[in-house]
């Protein structure tokens, strides 16, 4: 499944856009929830962008030097895993059965 992570306002009502500075995870690279995408600028700061969810990269959506705004759609991330509990993977209709009716 797709997942598009775009840039929040980061708990700053008066944080309206800001420069990405470097990407930290690269296309096909697996991100845990919470660890740093990328890094951007502001006229008043730097800081970090955490991913809202885990999963692995499909897409970077804009590059390094672009000014991007509250809103802007960042990349897009396959948390296909999710329902599963393997990344890159779709759950299966007997997730969670016991395939061993001996073991019951």
């Amino acid at each position: 499944m797709r997942f598009e992570v775009t840039l929040t306002d980061m708990g700053d009502e008066t944080f309206e856009k800001g420069v990405v500075s470097q990407w930290l995870v690269t296309v096909g690279e697996t991100v845990q929830e919470d660890a740093d995408l990328l890094e951007m600028t502001t006229d008043k700061a730097a800081f970090n962008v955490p991913s809202p969810k885990t999963g692995t990269l499909l897409e970077q959506c804009v590059h390094e030097g672009q000014e991007v705004r509250v809103g802007d759609l960042l990349c897009v991330l396959d948390v296909s895993w999710e329902t599963s509990g393997i990344p890159g993977t779709v759950a299966s209709s007997h997730a969670g059965r016991n395939r061993n009716p001996e073991a019951l």
